[in-house]
């Protein structure tokens, strides 16, 4: 009976286009087996959203934020009541939306569900204590059972209204919270942990309230009571790391690190939000190597959009963030590329100068003080020749820039992507010599070593994406993560308008990638229905054993293509296949 009611509930919110992941039964924290990523295994399709259910287990359920485009407001703390949270609603001019009652106990908690994501915050209104849960953060769905067994309940079902702008204090953006499983620093570790930070931020180009303000959020997001924490002791430190004096000492907390010290380090480190999914994650640099004309500019464009916008790109989900694109390369024509993009993802323009940025020809001290100030998801450089020249030829050069950089995204919790070209091809050199990026004995670093310059822009950056022509399309990716591995080949082909002037990219997806004999029989496969391998032998050849072989390789193939997901153990009988639905 539980197991049904949570299901329906489940499905109600996948009904309401909410992106959602498996819960523990009666517990907040993420599955560890059917979201092993937390709220990034969020998603909006049926099938694996409700495998829980499938296996009878009463989970609760999350409801990703940031990919669902919602802002919902958590009330923590303040109201005793419905009629007390419609008068303070009344009262701050809060508009009327979907609104679901928490089950805690004592004071009663109310999610204010709205449209329209945005930075996670604290806030403090008007007597009333909570959280604004959006980018990076998520809530227990309604139906849902708390751990004091009561359920998270709809209490006022309508349609969803745009998140109220300019009615929370603007100075809850300085209190930033992250939503992840990452362990507080304890009362005794603080002063070390944020004197060390001082002069991470001080090497990462900050100015004094620059360096202020990012202890101030370091303190607040990962120290135990770090919201209290004495002002003047951060003014303090603020003030010795942009002296003079923070040069002639070595950074105050510096010690050795033992190994609980760098398992705690680890853990700290260890979840990183994604801002393109499965692509780009914050606090990372990132490169992207390609011939030029190949067209990584308008991808790259295309990505910047979908991310301020938060809009899939290329398939992939993007939590949305400001973005900056610094431009050493396009200084004419870049207002027209965005407006040739929106019309390709169907979005109004001029988009709001609030999420998209564009600078030109900044240094770079000048290009980390906008960072400060902006504070983008993302920054894309385009390209790294017009950032730094000497980087492409010096190896010092090129791994003190990448450092530098990753100090820079640490504080301001951002993601660099430097567009780079590959070396010029020797004149001695065949063209069958050059490896090929879309063979799969070919490995990605391997092809990456085309790449100009030194190797530490490849060895030292977190995602390394490789841009090339496969036969037939338009483009191909494929790349490495770091820790995570490679990934691709994803196929991508331009869409053109009536006048024949490329529009956008779209992703080339597993199908069209099968052969006319293997697409002839996929299509026979139902849609978001899994089946035993006995059950897929019985819907494409009514059972017969002797197509056994046929199956097995025709499912492989399916499976590399990405159009047919496998769930369960190998070799057993309970393995089953699921066709997906494409363009998720």
């Amino acid at each position: 009976m539980e197991v049904t009611a949570l299901r329906t509930s489940a499905e109600d919110a996948l009904a309401r286009s909410f992106a959602i992941f498996a819960c523990k039964s009666h517990d907040k924290g993420p599955d560890p087996k059917y979201s092993p990523n937390g709220f990034k295994d969020a998603t909006t399709n049926r099938t694996r959203a409700t495998l829980p259910y499938l296996a009878g287990i009463p989970a609760n359920y999350g409801v990703a934020c940031g990919a669902s485009d919602l802002a919902v407001v958590d009330c923590d703390h303040g109201l005793k009541s419905y009629d007390d949270l419609k008068s303070w609603m009344q009262r701050n001019h809060l508009p009327e939306t979907l609104t679901v009652r928490t089950g805690r106990d004592g004071e009663t908690g109310f999610h204010l569900f709205y449209s329209g994501a945005r930075p996670t915050t604290n806030f403090d209104l008007d007597g009333v204590v909570g959280q604004i849960k959006s980018e990076g953060g998520y809530v227990i769905g309604p139906g849902s059972i708390h751990p004091s067994g009561k359920v998270y309940q709809i209490i006022n079902d309508v349609p969803l209204a745009s998140f109220p702008v300019g009615v929370f204090p603007a100075q809850a953006k300085s209190k930033s919270i992250m939503v992840t499983a990452n362990p507080v620093i304890p009362e005794g570790n603080r002063w070390p942990n944020l004197q060390s930070k001082a002069g991470t931020f001080r090497n990462a180009g900050l100015s004094r309230d620059g360096i202020y303000h990012a202890l101030k959020d370091f303190a607040a997001n990962r120290c135990a009571d770090g919201e209290s924490y004495p002002d003047d002791k951060i003014q303090q430190l603020a003030d010795w790391a942009a002296s003079d004096k923070c040069d002639e000492t070595a950074t105050p907390g510096t010690k050795r690190l033992g190994h609980a010290d760098l398992i705690t380090e680890d853990t700290q480190n260890s979840q990183l939000t994604e801002i393109v999914s499965s692509l780009i994650s914050r606090k990372t640099v990132n490169i992207a190597v390609g011939d030029s004309t190949l067209g990584k500019t308008p991808f790259f464009f295309q990505m910047a959009l979908c991310v301020a916008l938060g809009l899939p790109f290329i398939g992939q989900d993007t939590v949305r963030g400001r973005v900056l694109i610094a431009d050493y390369e396009n200084y004419s024509g870049i207002s027209r590329l965005i407006e040739t993009l929106a019309r390709f993802l169907k979005i109004e323009t001029p988009v709001s100068s609030e999420w998209l940025g564009v600078v030109r020809g900044l240094e770079p001290k000048e290009l980390t003080r906008e960072i400060e100030e902006f504070r983008p998801a993302l920054v894309i450089v385009d390209s790294l020749r017009g950032y730094n020249a000497k980087a492409e030829v010096d190896n010092t050069v090129a791994s003190d820039m990448v450092a530098r950089c990753q100090n820079v995204a640490q504080a301001c919790d951002s993601a660099w992507v430097f567009i780079h070209h590959t070396r010029k091809q020797d004149r001695n050199q065949r063209v069958t010599e050059k490896p090929d990026l879309f063979r799969p004995e070919t490995p990605v670093v391997e092809w990456l070593e085309e790449a100009a310059g030194p190797r530490a822009l490849i060895n030292q950056t977190h995602t390394r994406i490789g841009f090339a022509r496969p036969k037939g399309r338009d483009l191909g990716i494929r790349g490495v993560i770091k820790l995570v591995g490679e990934f691709g080949p994803w196929l991508l082909d331009r869409e053109y308008d009536d006048t024949g002037t490329p529009i956008g990219y779209k992703r080339v997806y597993g199908s069209d990638l099968l052969s006319s004999g293997d697409k002839l029989v996929f299509n026979l496969l139902p849609v978001d229905e899994p089946l035993t391998f006995t059950g897929v032998l019985k819907v494409l050849y009514e059972g017969n054993v002797s197509k056994k072989k046929f199956v097995s390789q025709f499912l492989r193939r399916c499976i590399d293509a990405g159009v047919v997901e496998p769930n369960g153990k190998d070799h057993t009988v309970t393995k089953t296949y699921t066709r997906v639905k494409e363009g998720q």
